[in-house]
């Protein structure tokens, strides 16, 4: 009798393992977990039936476990708005919950598709993060900050490996940028090939390499000219690669939970300048910084621009008889705010007055000292441009005004801005 009951546990137990077969386990620090793949259990079981799909299988079983993974959180819920504890499983790309760990035998009572227009990011609460998948936004907490941030990485890294591979497989989707450059990150550096396309930055030991080192979505960072390296584990590490690579830095900063950022090394300017800017086009940027105008011009190049956006006409899109208090773009110092206001009065006197033989004297006196003002002062050419921008939009409000509605009264902002624009990105030294 105590052997045949022996056995029934030992049964049961082998069946148990088996049911927790598809789930997967990433991290120790909670004892919520279902039980692994490979525990030891394994060896008591029978063999089990091929199957082409199954990770078990693969040559690539570390690199898909690592985007797998499974434990409780606490959701919010849709229709009412309450906390409730559910058990996770990630896998194949797809986040399902249940609302016990011993309720993975039935249909889950929730999926949640994690394709490449997902974003995962840290919401409001030390412990809580968000997915948005474009129509629906979930909040999920967990039970302390490592397991947040553990989570948060995994599901970045899914839905960055499925934008990845969108792209790759698209036939007409052509790189922006290539070239070899030297990757820094945590104070080690590597020459890769690297290459920017759509939204991502992906990187390759060579450029006939398939698979890729690594990848970073654009979209979730932001991008800034640096002057030295400053992330790695060891200040001597960091001095050595300063010394040895006085080159053009650009870091890539990411936005979200706590990751080392990624350092991007050019053998000259003109190959960082063109980085910088198409990097800087692509990136999402830092969501909650910058002047209402700018975070208005970011969610326009998140859409790429798109012309029928109604961000076009928001009042700080469009015209304005009104001067502005606030300048439109980011400054520290109260003497440069105060000088882009007085640029962006120069710019309604430019457009409001009547351009005619006997008033151009004026007309030039305008444009020659807010241009001369912003070659001697660099930091206000953004807020010069922005302000023409605004003023030359095509989306008009109500009652603007005769030459404001009038197409023709359009014409010298428009070559003012032109012109600028041309000027301030030439080279200095000419």
């Amino acid at each position: 009798n105590s052997n045949t009951q022996a056995n029934l546990t030992l049964h049961s137990t082998t069946n148990i393992a088996y049911k927790c077969k598809d789930t997967s386990f990433e991290s120790d620090v909670s004892n919520d977990y279902a039980i692994p793949p490979d525990a030891s259990i394994d060896s008591l079981a029978p063999p089990i039936s091929h199957r082409s799909s199954s990770y078990l299988e693969s040559p690539r079983k570390g690199a898909e476990k690592a985007l797998e993974k499974s434990g409780y959180l606490t959701k919010l819920g849709g229709k009412i708005k309450s906390w409730h504890k559910r058990y996770f499983v990630l896998k194949t790309g797809v986040l399902s919950y249940w609302k016990s760990q011993h309720d993975l035998h039935r249909k889950p009572q929730g999926i949640i598709v994690l394709n490449e227009s997902c974003r995962v990011s840290r919401a409001d609460g030390s412990n809580t993060f968000e997915i948005a998948t474009g129509t629906k936004n979930y909040y999920l907490t967990a039970d302390s900050q490592p397991i947040m941030e553990e989570w948060v990485r995994v599901l970045q890294n899914v839905v960055q490996r499925n934008a990845l591979r969108l792209l790759l497989s698209r036939e007409d989707q052509k790189p922006t940028l290539q070239a070899w450059l030297i990757k820094v990150k945590h104070g080690h550096s590597r020459k890769c090939w690297c290459v920017l396309i759509g939204k991502m930055f992906i990187y390759f030991r060579t450029p006939n390499e398939q698979n890729p080192m690594g990848q970073v979505n654009m979209r979730d960072t932001r991008v800034e000219e640096v002057e030295h390296i400053s992330d790695s584990d060891s200040d001597e590490v960091s001095q050595n690669i300063e010394k040895a690579m006085p080159e053009p830095t650009i870091g890539i900063f990411p936005n979200h939970v706590h990751q080392g950022p990624t350092y991007l090394i050019f053998p000259n300017r003109a190959e960082q300048e063109k980085w910088l800017y198409q990097l800087t086009v692509v990136s999402g940027g830092d969501p909650k910084a910058g002047t209402q105008f700018e975070q208005l011009v970011q969610k326009l190049m998140e859409g790429d621009g798109d012309p029928s956006s109604m961000i076009w006409r928001h009042p700080l899109m469009t015209y304005s008889k009104e001067p502005i208090t606030l300048p439109l773009t980011t400054f520290t110092s109260e003497t440069l705010q105060a000088e882009a206001i007085k640029l962006f009065k120069s710019v309604q006197l430019f457009m409001s007055v009547v351009l005619d033989s006997s008033g151009i004297d004026y007309h030039v006196v305008l444009a020659q000292n807010a241009i001369q003002l912003c070659l001697d002062i660099p930091e206000l050419q953004p807020e010069l441009l922005s302000a023409l921008i605004k003023q030359t939009s095509r989306h008009t409000q109500a009652r603007h005004g005769v030459q404001v509605r009038n197409s023709s009264s359009f014409k010298h902002p428009r070559s003012f801005l032109m012109n600028a624009t041309n000027l301030f990105s030439c080279d200095s030294s000419s």
